[in-house]
């Protein structure tokens, strides 16, 4: 999918998030959805980044 949003002109932004895929697994960190949000949130703020569109995949 990043190839191809890419190729239409989009630019993507593929993340991991804390405990999961290449990421640090801390031992103590306090996984839930609200603290999963926060850090998608907090790494558009330090991109600066205010319009976006939001492609997610499943927990389960």
């Amino acid at each position: 999918m990043i190839k191809v949003l890419s190729k239409e002109g989009f630019h993507v932004l593929a993340t991991d998030q804390i405990g999961f895929g290449k990421s640090t697994k801390p031992v103590n960190y306090q996984f839930s959805f609200q603290q999963m949000s926060l850090n998608i949130k907090s790494i558009l703020d330090s991109l600066n980044i205010n319009k976006i569109i939001l492609l997610l995949h499943s927990m389960c």
